[in-house]
């Protein structure tokens, strides 16, 4: 009977530890990962636009003693590709039972957490329960608005991905729906599909053409610069082209790729600011040196034209 007792507790054990939570179905907070989705836009040249649409983990911050990560939802239209609007900037973190968490949103999009609104308590943003059917949560969107999120499907089929989790997200006005859409969101992966189903002139489908979804990247040590405000990288995320400003104890500029790879070495004499062109999408890291210290930063590579 404790033979039967124990490998009874043992196969328990081994079910919970294997079980999925619903930051399996999220992209990984990791800074430098993101998702790259395009659609087509309304068919006849009217309603919604074509574009791209680009969610990326930008960096990470403390909020209330807790460690966040900044992703920033940033779209692009085809006719006009030089106006990047951000249309979401939310800090997320992944609690110790598998929830995605909300800890603050900053409605201005520039990613400061000074002009940022916190949530205390967080909130739940992509918690354990969307893995079953039928779930349903209810939000405050401000000025009127509301937001229902419902669990449609957890073995959906979205283009090449399978067993994907569907949502539908149904935005209301004063109580008048305005927004109905469905998010499938792939194992391991996060968002794969989007589809606006309401209103009539905005129906489109946004599908993942490309992405980084990879571990967090822990083996770079930053150490002290000087004066960092001095350090800029623009644009970030960038189609490849980038500029780097830096202070004048700057003596050599590397590029590196996401396993630590120097790809372009630059020596610095007397400029202040340097162009560089890297061709293929993904997170790359910038390592600055002096003659007494190192910083690196990460820069995320994402063309929407391809």
């Amino acid at each position: 009977m404790k033979t039967i007792l124990l490998i009874v507790i043992s196969f328990f054990l081994i079910e919970i530890s294997f079980a999925q939570t619903g930051a399996d179905y999220y992209l990984p907070l990791c800074t430098g990962n993101f998702l790259k989705l395009y659609t087509g836009g309304t068919p006849g040249g009217s309603g919604w636009e074509a574009r791209h649409t680009f969610y990326g983990i930008f960096r990470s911050d403390v909020i209330n003693g807790k460690l966040y990560f900044l992703e920033k939802g940033i779209e692009i239209t085809d006719k006009n590709p030089t106006d990047t609007s951000v249309f979401q900037c939310f800090w997320l973190r992944k609690d110790s039972i598998g929830n995605i968490l909300i800890g603050a949103s900053d409605a201005t999009g520039t990613g400061n957490l000074d002009s940022a609104t916190i949530a205390n308590p967080p909130g739940l943003y992509f918690p354990n329960q969307f893995l079953t059917v039928g779930y349903a949560q209810s939000y405050s969107m401000g000025n009127g608005m509301t937001g229902t999120d419902s669990v449609i499907s957890v073995s959906a089929t979205a283009g090449t991905y399978i067993n994907c989790i569907q949502i539908r997200f149904i935005r209301k006005v004063n109580g008048t729906v305005d927004i109905i859409e469905d998010t499938y969101y792939a194992y391991h992966l996060g968002q794969v599909k989007d589809e606006r189903l309401y209103p009539n002139n905005q129906i489109h489908t946004d599908d993942l053409v490309g992405y980084l979804a990879t571990n967090c990247y822990s083996a770079i040590i930053e150490q002290g610069f000087g004066n960092e405000n001095e350090l800029n990288i623009y644009p970030d995320p960038s189609n490849g082209k980038f500029t780097i400003t830096f202070p004048s104890l700057t003596r050599e500029i590397q590029i590196l790729n996401s396993v630590g790879q120097v790809l372009q070495t630059k020596f610095v004499y007397h400029e202040k600011r340097m162009d560089f062109n890297l061709t293929s999408d993904g997170i790359y890291l910038i390592r600055i040196k002096t003659d007494q210290q190192t910083l690196t930063r990460k820069l995320i590579i994402c063309n929407m034209t391809k």
